[in-house]
């Protein structure tokens, strides 16, 4: 199940903002981790559209803006990853029912938090566009396996382990 908020704000075409809110429920986690709330935000704020703007002939168009998000992940896993599990095997012609996988109850949601410092600009009545952006991008908590020692008689066991960050500019021109 999933829930989102959305709330946008714009005044007078210079000031724009928006919140986003989102909770999302997995019953891929076990019960106590199954929640997960993502929220987020952006603002611009439109230069270009301020009265100390507008007798100059070179930005039809600037644009700075922020924003900050947290997104949930659960791809990549089972639909019972947490979960300890049996299967059927044969013991001496006997069906017997053995532990096919580790249980983990505090498996729960990866999540990646995005921070953008960026810029819009258009050029000579929008002849030449340009963007250019800094960006953050950490990953925690994310979902992998483990290995186990193997005389546990597993192989894994699906774990919330390890960060990535990725960080750097982004930039665009057309004409």
């Amino acid at each position: 199940r999933s829930g989102f908020g959305r709330l946008n704000y714009n005044y007078n075409d210079r000031y724009l903002l928006e919140l986003n809110l989102r909770y999302d429920l997995s019953s891929r986690f076990h019960k106590s981790n199954r929640g997960g709330l993502f929220p987020s935000f952006s603002g611009a704020w439109r230069l270009s559209e301020e009265s100390f703007m507008q007798d100059q002939n070179i930005f039809s168009e600037l644009k700075p803006r922020v924003s900050y998000g947290i997104t949930g992940n659960q791809d990549g896993i089972g639909n019972f990853s947490s979960r300890g599990l049996f299967g059927v095997s044969d013991y001496r012609g006997v069906a017997t029912l053995v532990p096919t996988q580790l249980t983990n109850t505090q498996l729960g949601w990866e999540s990646t938090r995005h921070l953008d410092f960026g810029i819009d600009a258009g050029l000579f009545d929008d002849r030449i566009l340009l963007t250019a952006d800094y960006f953050i991008k950490t990953t925690d908590d994310l979902l992998l396996n483990r290995l186990v020692p193997g005389i546990s008689g597993f192989a894994n066991v699906t774990e919330n382990i390890g960060s990535v960050e990725n960080k750097g500019f982004e930039f665009t021109a057309l004409g």
